[in-house]
């Protein structure tokens, strides 16, 4: 990330800096929830679930790839405010 976003974190009010870090971490969160939840829904499928696993339109595998992907990028944005904070 640029210098001047740094410099925004090191220098923002702390309401500023929680709803940037809201921005940043929500929508990551919220596509991790929903995936987590279609997985549950496929512990006991519905006729029209079960037929979507079964063409390969629905793949567990990379759903959870993709809960993966979303919490590393969750991870590594509260790390960057760690550094920047502890930096400043």
């Amino acid at each position: 990330m640029s210098d001047d976003y740094r410099t925004f974190i090191a220098n923002a009010d702390p309401q500023a800096l929680i709803h940037q870090l809201n921005l940043e971490l929500k929508d990551p969160l919220v596509s991790a929830q929903a995936v987590v939840n279609m997985l549950v829904m496929m512990q006991n499928p519905s006729p029209g679930m079960q037929q979507k696993l079964e063409s390969g339109e629905l793949d567990p595998a990379q759903m959870l790839q993709q809960i993966s992907e979303a919490i590393t990028r969750t991870l590594d944005v509260i790390d960057y405010y760690r550094e920047t904070l502890n930096d400043s």
